[in-house]
């Protein structure tokens, strides 16, 4: 195998725990390069995880602790100190960064082998395989996951000893209860049958309730973590029967633990003093080290045959050049049963697509990389529903959460729809495992997706790191719910990350909680790249100091919006979207709005037509990888484009289309492949669970379109936007604008000709600016003179003036300032009357004041319709605009290759530097190749990815480096314009 060499420290430490934390930073201090590789998205795990913000010392013991818990300094000794997990997790970070800690988050060892230095160690994530050069190694795992990654033992071993119960937490709003015991039923199985009360940071009406379990020694880790289930029932059980005691009657039920806390583990202090222990040991000849802090694990793999097949994995193992690339054998997984049905991702597809999959009588597989099952609407914190159809599937589950959440006397809140549109995220999660649960799925978490395996072009099985080592699960059919493509990339399906003019995806989200569990909606601020290894970090660091201010926590799952699109035998587009087309293999119908919340990248949007709320079909072909059998696509990730995806991404429509394809995951694997599935059957299926109508509507774009009555009925009073319409309403007829602009060329031009000659006032205007996005200059004087008159008319830049419902700091949803759309189609008028505008336009930028923030201004759009224009001229005489807007002030220094850019607009100002970079080079500046080459290294890997592949697509570089290539340009640069439609 090839793998990229992540790093060479002199100590590698595994999980961010109180002694994993303590030992690297002490290290760090000391010299030593440290890298902390952790399995969450979080530090300290016994704090975060197990739910327990807060912490007692008396004596000695008092300073030693204060370093790590600043909150102390207020409390009194022998007080108990109470704390946020948000400022807990941040001083965490900043007392490990600043010491000079690397850290790495969502990783897992799944193999160590010895090197005539130390250690080479295999980490999995997301990402797939990397490996980690150690001159030591320390396991403070809270599984020992060396127990099964490392084939030898460690040179010393600390232990405290086999844990005989778990300690749950939970956290209740409004709960007049004092600090102390609070009794509980006998039959609820609670150790001593009582609670203990703690006080809440967040808020004096918060209470944070204490009770453990017993929890019998496990022998591997099928039965642990089917202990771990039955203690979580029992948790949610006492918290289901403390709503019926009076002290209760006006709580809310927040958040419960992640995961409980094995009850030797309590200490804090204690694993924070074995850091000297830990770290004596390593420097008195003792390479490796581990330490069990949370009890014993028995190694899960004694007995099981081990797997033969090779491991596929995803991308380009140098990442771009950045890594140096080693040479890996193979290493011995164990096999475990083969399944049916293998489905990658327990998110918001996954587990309907789990549960429909069980139910058919597939033997099935979900394995999850969280605790909790639901993805964005659990994990994520994204807690509501916002459009979609609340139908099938979803009328399912949305039936059984509200007779869970009775049950809890959870109160029901409006939000946009109605008394149903949000959710307790905890009992949203336990009301999808139970379903899977009771379909027979056998579900799996903790467990990262880092490889498959292929016999031919026929995905044969998953490869996935848990917390007690790597497994292979062999299946028929394998379901990729990851939302991000993990499965299909690394069975060597073609993808793209966000559009297919950059990478530039919609923004992603870390949930930011104004409560316990309550989400503070709308914090989608920037992009993440979840297929590198240090941008997934990097996201992680950033935007959990994004939204600080009155914030009880943050997430623990980076919520994506878009990441990639796996390409299929079919691909929907906006022209599909725009053109209410159906499909004979639909398995899904959408409902939303044009949410594009970033920036678009269709030259319909471009034009500034918006597409209207409407109801989308998907077909079965968008899951159905290109080239390979035996996988299947569900989600986020299924084949589509950028702008076509951002209405087809509802939660209740993904539910409904994860349930789809596991009835149809299901169904190829009895018939014996993918493209096998009985499309009439399936149909038949989905019509009999609510999820299709019985008869299909008919598509907005008739089959034989009369363009002679619809450009006759034109009056110019039509809208290319409709962003203020209901939200309940769905059009239900194409709108004329749209259908001329969908239609051959040839067939509409003369008819557009015809009726603009005599056309007049708004009618007029609105035909020459359909013949120019036809290419047809016949009204191109009516574009410019507007173009100019906006200018006139206007101060400064000229302003958006319709709404901006919706929309947070630029780019977002496609709106742009109404010039600006005008703007945009100017690159297809051969006019020298063009240039001149847009010099107007540049001094107006540049003698303005720029906010990058405000919707109204939109100084985003304004520069990028200067660079839109001319990267598709691909004319030199625009050369000069584009370098007085490369000189921009807040474009220099826009680059940061290490760091946190905490103001998300940061990164905005980047990709608006980016485009206009391109589009320099595109006019043949050699001035815009430097700065695409700046930028190809930032720290921000959409961004640094997106100049990368601009440069190689311009210099056709094949070998060597960027450095090289841009070193190598010939003197006379020779123009390259954007010739390719984008839909």
């Amino acid at each position: 195998m090839k793998l990229p060499l992540l790093d060479s420290v002199d100590l590698l430490v595994l999980e961010a725990g109180w002694a994993g934390m303590a030992a690297a930073r002490r290290a760090a201090l000391e010299g030593k390069r440290v890298l902390l590789a952790e399995a969450r998205t979080y530090p300290g795990y016994e704090i975060s995880e197990w739910q327990r913000p807060f912490v007692t010392a008396v004596g000695a013991d008092w300073d030693e602790l204060r370093e790590w818990f600043p909150e102390m300094q207020e409390a009194e000794q022998g007080c108990e100190a109470v704390f946020t997990l948000d400022a807990f997790k941040l001083h965490a970070e900043d007392l490990l960064c600043q010491a000079g800690v690397r850290l790495l988050y969502a990783v897992r060892p799944v193999r160590v082998n010895r090197t005539p230095d130390g250690f080479r160690v295999l980490l999995a994530g997301k990402q797939g395989l990397c490996a980690v050069d150690a001159a030591r190694l320390l396991d403070c795992s809270e599984t020992q996951i060396t127990r099964a990654a490392a084939p030898f033992a460690p040179s010393q071993e600390f232990s405290s000893g086999t844990p005989g119960a778990v300690t749950f937490t939970v956290e209740w709003e409004n709960l007049p209860l004092a600090e102390g015991t609070l009794a509980l039923p006998e039959e609820l199985g609670a150790l001593e049958n009582r609670a203990v009360v703690h006080r809440s940071a967040f808020s004096e009406k918060n209470r944070l309730l204490e009770f453990s379990f017993l929890h019998p020694c496990s022998r591997g880790a099928v039965e642990e973590e089917t202990l771990l289930r039955k203690a979580h029932r029992q948790a949610l059980e006492v918290c289901r029967r403390l709503r019926e005691l009076p002290a209760f009657e006006g709580a809310r039920f927040g958040t419960l633990s992640e995961k409980p806390m094995p009850c030797v583990s309590c200490d804090p202090l204690r694993a924070l003093r074995l850091a000297d222990s830990v770290l004596s040991a390593l420097e008195n000849g003792g390479s490796f080290v581990r330490v069990c802090t949370g009890g014993t694990v028995y190694p899960p793999d004694a007995g099981r045959r081990e797997t033969q097949e090779e491991i596929c994995l995803a991308e380009d193992p140098s990442c771009g050049g950045r890594y140096p690339v080693v040479e890996e054998e193979a290493f011995p997984v164990p096999r475990m049963q083969e399944y049916d049905v293998a489905v990658c991702g327990g998110g918001t597809s996954g587990a309907s697509c789990g549960r429909a999959a069980a139910e058919s009588g597939a033997h099935t597989l979900v394995l999850e990389m969280n605790r909790r099952l639901g993805g964005a609407g659990t994990v994520g914190g994204v807690h509501y529903y916002w459009y979609g159809r609340r139908r099938g599937f979803t009328a399912r589950i949305d039936r059984e959460y509200t007779e869970l959440a009775e049950q809890f006397r959870y109160p029901k809140t409006f939000y946009v729809w109605g008394e149903h549109d949000d959710w307790n995220m905890e009992l949203k999660a336990e009301t999808l495992l139970r379903g899977c649960e009771s379909a027979g799925a056998h579900v799996c978490f903790s467990s990262f997706l880092f490889g498959t395996a292929k016999e031919g072009n026929r995905v044969s099985g998953v490869f996935a790191a848990t917390a007690y080592g790597p497994f292979f699960f062999p299946a028929r059919v394998t379901v990729d719910a990851t939302g991000d493509g993990d499965a299909a990339v690394a069975s060597g399906a073609q993808a793209v990350y966000g559009s297919r003019r950059d990478r530039m995806t919609m923004w992603s989200c870390l949930a930011q909680f104004k409560q316990a569990g309550l989400y503070r909606g709308g914090i989608f601020t920037t992009s993440a790249d979840v297929g590198d290894w240090e941008d997934y970090t990097r996201y992680l660091l950033v935007n959990r100091r994004r939204g600080t201010q009155g914030c009880y926590d943050h997430g623990t799952y980076l919520a994506p919006r878009e990441t990639r699109h796996v390409r299929g035998d079919f691909t929907v587009t906006t022209r599909e979207i725009v053109g209410g087309c159906r499909y004979p293999d639909t398995v899904t119908r959408c409902f939303s709005n044009f949410d594009t919340k970033g920036k678009s990248a269709a030259d319909l949007v471009y034009f500034g037509y918006l597409p209207p709320q409407m109801e989308m079909d998907i077909p079965y072909r968008a899951s159905l990888p290109l080239g390979l059998e035996g996988m299947l696509v569900t989600g986020r990730a299924i084949s589509v484009t950028h702008d076509a995806s951002s209405g087809l991404r509802m939660q209740d429509d993904l539910q409904n289309h994860g349930g789809a394809i596991g009835l149809a995951a299901a169904m190829a694997a009895k018939e014996g492949g993918t493209r096998r599935v009985d499309a009439e059957a399936l149909h038949r299926e989905l019509v009999r669970r609510g999820v299709l109508p019985q008869e299909a509507p008919a598509p907005l774009t008739p089959q034989h379109p009369d363009y002679r009555a619809a450009i006759e009925g034109l009056t110019g009073d039509e809208a290319f936007e409709t962003i203020e319409m209901d939200m309940s309403q769905a059009v239900t007829e194409i709108s004329p604008i749209a259908l001329i602009c969908l239609a051959d060329r040839e067939a509409v031009v003369p008819l557009l000709r015809e009726a603009y000659r005599d056309a007049q006032g708004a009618r007029r205007f609105l035909l020459a600016r359909l013949l120019l996005w036809h290419r047809d200059p016949t009204g191109a004087d009516e574009i410019l003179s507007a173009v100019s008159r906006a200018l006139d008319e206007s101060d400064g830049l000229p302003r958006r003036a319709g709404s901006v419902k919706f929309c947070q700091p630029y780019p977002d949803h496609g709106v742009m300032a109404e010039m600006t759309y005008l703007v945009n189609e100017l690159y297809k008028l051969p006019d020298p009357r063009v240039l001149p505008l847009l010099e107007r336009l540049t001094d107006r930028i540049v003698s303005s004041p720029r906010d990058f923030s405000d919707p109204r201004t939109c100084v985003f759009s304004h520069i990028e319709s200067v660079a839109y224009v001319a990267e598709r001229a691909g004319d030199p005489a625009y050369a000069p605009l584009l370098t007085r807007l490369l000189h921009l002030p807040e474009f220099s220094g826009a680059e940061r290759e290490s760091g946190f850019d905490v103001d998300p607009i940061e990164e905005r100002v980047l990709w608006s530097k980016l485009i206009v970079a391109r589009a320099l080079a595109r006019c043949g500046g050699r001035e815009g190749y430097q700065a695409l080459l700046g930028i190809s290294r930032d720290a921000r890997r959409l961004a640094a990815k997106s100049a990368a592949d601009e440069l190689t697509a311009l210099t056709g570089m094949t070998t060597g480096t960027l450095e090289q290539a841009v070193a190598a340009l010939p003197a006379d640069l020779r123009p390259q314009p954007w010739t390719e439609e984008i839909w």
